[in-house]
C-alpha cells in the first residue's frame, strides 16, 4: 500500500475516456465494474442508517495539458446515477479535475443535476503541496480556492451547492509538536478560509500507522492524528490547531 494518489497507479481516469497512450493512468479503471461497484455498496448503504452519503471516486485526475477533462461530463453522472437509482437517500459526493482540487469548470458548464435533485454535495481536497496554491500570502491562496471550488457557495447560481473540504492535513510528527514552516501557513490560510466561510471539512487521516505499508511492517502515518498506539495524539497540539474551526456555528 502507499498514498494515493498519482498519474501512474492505473486509476486516476475512466478507461473507456482514455488513450491507450496513457494506459499508465486508466488501467486499472474498468468504467462498468466502477457503475455495478458504486450500485452494490449503495445498497449495502441501505440497511445502515449512518451511511449518509457515497463519493462517486477518490480525486479523479486526467494527465494535465494532454488529456481533457470533459469526459467528467459523462462519466461522473453514470456513477451519480449508480448510487442514486441503487439508494436514492444516499447524498453524492462528486468531487471534480485534477485529484479532487479543481471545480472551476461548473462556473462556465454547470452539470445538470436534475436527476438527483438536492442530493449532490460537491467535493474538495486541499494541502500544503496541492498544485497551483500559493500559501505565502494568505489573500492570494484565499482568491485561488475561491476561483476552483468556494464560488459553489454563491447563493441562487446553476452551480450553487454544498461544499465539503473532504480532505486536508498536514505532518504532524515536527520535533516538540511543531509544525514546518510551509505547513504552518498553509493551515494559517486554511483555517481563516474555512471559518470564513463556515465551510464543512474532514481531516484527513485518522490512522497512527499501517499493518504494512511499502513493505514496511507498522509504518508510523505523519499526517495521522492518532500515534502509533492510536490511544493518543500524534502531536499534543494537533487538534487545538484547528482553532475556532472545531466551532458548530449552525445546525441541520
Amino acid at each position: 500500500a502507499q498514498w494515493c494518489c498519482d498519474l501512474n497507479d492505473g486509476n486516476g481516469w475512466w478507461d473507456e475516456a482514455s488513450s491507450s497512450l496513457f494506459s499508465a493512468n486508466s488501467q486499472y479503471f474498468n468504467t462498468q465494474n466502477w457503475i455495478k461497484g458504486l450500485g452494490a455498496m449503495a445498497t449495502w448503504a441501505a440497511g445502515y442508517d449512518a451511511v449518509i452519503g457515497m463519493s462517486i471516486r477518490n480525486e479523479l485526475r486526467e494527465i494535465p495539458v494532454v488529456e481533457s477533462g470533459s469526459p467528467w461530463y459523462t462519466y461522473a453522472p453514470k456513477g451519480a446515477t449508480a448510487i442514486h437509482t441503487a439508494n436514492p437517500d444516499l447524498l453524492i459526493m462528486m468531487g471534480g479535475h485534477l485529484g479532487d482540487t479543481d471545480l472551476s469548470m461548473l462556473r462556465s458548464n454547470p452539470l445538470d443535476r436534475s436527476a438527483w435533485p438536492n442530493k449532490v454535495v460537491w467535493e474538495y481536497h486541499t494541502y500544503s503541496y496541492s498544485v497551483g496554491y500559493d500559501t505565502s500570502d494568505c489573500s492570494v491562496y484565499e482568491t485561488e480556492m475561491g476561483a476552483a471550488a468556494g464560488f459553489l457557495l454563491e447563493q441562487n447560481e446553476s452551480f450553487t451547492g454544498p461544499l465539503w473540504i473532504s480532505e486536508f492535513g498536514f505532518g504532524l510528527n515536527g520535533a516538540n509538536g511543531t509544525l514546518s514552516d510551509g505547513d504552518s501557513e498553509y493551515l494559517s490560510c486554511l483555517i481563516s478560509y474555512l471559518t470564513g466561510n463556515d465551510a464543512d471539512w474532514s481531516w484527513w487521516a485518522l490512522q497512527g500507522d499501517y499493518y504494512v505499508r511499502q513493505g514496511t511492517v507498522s509504518s508510523v502515518e505523519s499526517y495521522g492524528l492518532l500515534d502509533s498506539t492510536w490511544t493518543d495524539w500524534q502531536n499534543p497540539n494537533g487538534a487545538s490547531l484547528l482553532g475556532t474551526m472545531w466551532d458548530m456555528t449552525q445546525g441541520p
